[in-house]
C-alpha cells in the first residue's frame, strides 16, 4: 500500500509541475501553487555564477498584493514586522519587490517547497486587514473574558438600568465588579 501511494503521488506532482524557459532566458516554473483568485504563482529560475539556481517571484506576489492594498503597509509597522519574520524564517531573500531564494540543483525541490510556503505566508499578511480583523475582535475579547473572568460572570448585549433609551445603547460586555460596581466595555462603533 504505501509505496502504491508514494508512487501515485509523484506521479500527480510531477503532472502538475512544468518548466518552460522563456525569451528572456529565464525558466518558469508551473506549479499548482495559487492565489486565492485561482492565479498561479509565477515562479522564475535562473542560473547562479556558481552554478547554483535562483529562484525569484519576479515581483509579482506584489503586485498581486497591489491590486487590493496599499503595498506600503506591508513594508512598515506591524505589517513590516511580520514580512521580516516570514523572510528570516524561510530564509528568503527581498530586493527591489522581488523575493527570492538561492539553492543548489540537488535542493531545488525542497527550497521551492518552502518558497511557495513563504509566498503563502507574505499573501496571509492580506488578513490583516481593519475589516477582517474587527470581524474577530469581538470572538476574541469574549474568549480572553471567559477565560479571565469566567463565563458565568460575563452578560453580553447587557441594558443598563435607569438611563434613558438604554436599550439603543446595549453594553457589549458587562461583568459585575468589587463592591456591586459595573465592568462595562462599549467602544466606540
Amino acid at each position: 500500500m504505501l509505496e502504491l501511494l508514494e508512487k501515485r503521488l509523484c506521479e500527480h506532482l510531477c503532472a502538475e509541475v512544468h518548466l518552460h524557459r522563456r525569451q528572456n532566458g529565464l525558466m518558469m516554473l508551473e506549479t499548482p501553487f495559487t492565489f486565492p483568485d485561482g492565479d498561479h504563482y509565477p515562479i522564475y529560475l535562473s542560473e547562479t555564477r556558481t552554478g547554483g539556481l535562483l529562484i525569484s517571484d519576479g515581483g509579482h506576489t506584489l503586485l498581486h498584493l497591489s491590486y487590493e492594498n496599499e503595498v506600503d503597509k506591508f513594508l512598515k509597522d506591524t505589517r513590516g514586522l511580520l514580512l521580516e519574520q516570514i523572510i528570516s524564517e524561510h530564509g528568503l531573500e527581498y530586493k527591489e519587490g522581488q523575493f527570492f531564494m538561492e539553492t543548489s540543483v540537488d535542493e531545488a525541490a525542497q527550497t521551492l517547497f518552502r518558497f511557495g510556503q513563504a509566498l503563502t505566508r507574505v499573501y496571509d499578511l492580506t488578513f490583516l486587514n481593519r475589516s477582517r480583523v474587527a470581524s474577530t475582535f469581538y470572538d476574541d475579547l469574549q474568549e480572553q473574558l471567559n477565560r479571565i473572568v469566567g463565563e458565568d460572570k460575563i452578560q453580553q448585549d447587557y441594558i443598563v438600568s435607569g438611563l434613558d433609551n438604554a436599550g439603543n445603547y446595549p453594553v457589549d460586555f458587562f461583568i459585575e465588579g468589587k463592591n456591586n460596581m459595573p465592568l462595562h466595555y462599549c467602544p466606540v462603533k
